[in-house]
């Protein structure tokens, strides 16, 4: 038994945690396992296909502005972003591509556009259970990008960089990360139960603890006379 305010208090939960270490191994081991199935079984993976664009803005080369201001670049992808995401462009997009099945505000959801960080370039990410449907989506998307954009802000260019691909490797979830994470999770939860079940626990194991913990002189000690390590018997009477 230890006491929070005991000097020694850290070294007695390092010792007691060490004397448990199975039971840390044994609850790590199980938060891997449940993490693991959890993935597995239960979350369905998905799949990410990506289009770059370079985006330019002929009105600003004409006023001569200087371009390599980022907070132009990143306002004028910000733009283009929304334009993308649009009922009009994605309708669009749905049509020549045949993918009826879907909805604008379905394929909205699985849209990710963000500015590339110091660049003139944005990227188009298409997230679904399907590879090859994700790749559709983001080509029939970047098909359509370059001259709607144009046509609505009539200053706008829009040129694909990279067309988007099947991709085989699910993006989510991320089984390493997740079973790492049930790891952590049952190593945590060994940690709580050791140490609250020792501060917990309130019994006197010897005269050490009547020593450090009620400052009381000891007069004497009544052995255990059916020890057989102390030289007594298994059971009385005989």
């Amino acid at each position: 038994m230890y006491r929070l305010n005991d000097t020694l208090y850290l070294k007695n939960i390092i010792n007691l945690l060490k004397k448990k270490i199975w039971l840390i191994f044994l609850l790590a081991f199980i938060g891997f396992l449940i993490s693991f199935g959890i993935t597995k079984l239960f979350i369905k993976p998905k799949y990410t296909s990506t289009v770059s664009f370079y985006v330019s803005n002929t009105e600003h080369l004409q006023n001569k502005i200087d371009y390599n201001d980022i907070n132009a670049a990143q306002k004028l992808a910000n733009t283009y972003s929304v334009i993308m995401k649009s009922d009009n462009l994605l309708s669009e997009a749905i049509s020549i591509s045949n993918l009826y099945q879907l909805s604008s505000d379905q394929i909205r959801k699985m849209m990710k556009v963000t500015a590339v960080s110091n660049t003139e370039v944005i990227e188009l990410r298409v997230t679904s259970e399907n590879p090859q449907l994700s790749a559709d989506i983001a080509n029939a998307i970047a098909q359509v990008a370059p001259m709607k954009i144009k046509d609505i802000t009539k200053t706008g260019d829009v040129a694909v960089i990279d067309e988007a691909v099947p991709n085989t490797v699910p993006s989510s979830p991320n089984v390493r990360i997740n079973c790492m994470l049930g790891i952590l999770a049952g190593t945590a939860l060994a940690f709580i139960y050791i140490i609250l079940k020792d501060i917990m626990d309130t019994t006197i194991k010897g005269e050490e603890d009547i020593k450090n913990y009620y400052d009381v002189p000891i007069l004497g000690s009544i052995p255990v006379l059916d020890s057989p390590s102390k030289g007594g018997y298994g059971k009385y009477g005989y």
